[in-house]
């Protein structure tokens, strides 16, 4: 995208905003990881950078299980700008012992809408230092669940949720989901 694709406006704020109001009313330990705290200020958020620098998505899950207070995490990309509250609710209400929780959408898991447990830290590090960052790669011999589409479809039918914002026209895409969706 060339640009902090967190701070891009979808729906009249920047998308980490919008996620961050929908988060707010859910959870008691809210919080981002990136490497340079100094875009999100506005915020009012504490900002962790990467315990390990430079690992993708899978060294900011890293972190975010080191960092959380709880021995849950709900993990949200800031790129994913239609999550609906019904979704993040059921994600949170779901889980039942396992490692890590996700959801699957035509046969795909999404490792960045998901919940991770503390218990899967130990795979991840294991990972981490093996060189491998692919998060389901991390995720082999954790307890892991997956939420399919049925599941899902209750809390989010159109499963707007999963839209992520890459390039242009997928951020042009959402935008118009967003305005007809309304506040």
């Amino acid at each position: 995208m060339g640009k902090n694709k967190a701070l891009l406006e979808v729906g009249g704020c920047g998308m980490l905003h919008r996620t961050a109001g929908l988060l707010r009313p859910l959870v008691d330990d809210l919080f981002l990881v990136a490497d340079d705290p100094a875009p999100y200020a506005g915020l009012g958020l504490p900002v962790f950078p990467d315990l390990l620098p430079g690992r993708g998505a899978l060294g900011g899950i890293h972190t975010a299980l080191a960092r959380a207070v709880h021995p849950r995490l709900l993990c949200v990309a800031c790129d994913m700008p239609l999550i609906r509250p019904a979704l993040l609710e059921l994600l949170l209400g779901a889980g039942d012992g396992e490692d890590a929780l996700l959801p699957r959408i035509g046969g795909w898991p999404e490792p960045l809408l998901a919940v991770y447990g503390r218990g899967a830290l130990p795979a991840i590090e294991r990972a981490l230092a093996g060189g491998r960052l692919r998060v389901l790669d991390a995720l082999a011999g954790v307890r892991l669940r997956f939420l399919e589409e049925d599941a899902l479809a209750a809390a989010d039918p159109g499963y707007r949720s999963f839209v992520n914002v890459n390039t242009p026209d997928e951020l042009e895409a959402a935008r118009v989901i967003a305005a007809a969706d309304g506040p």
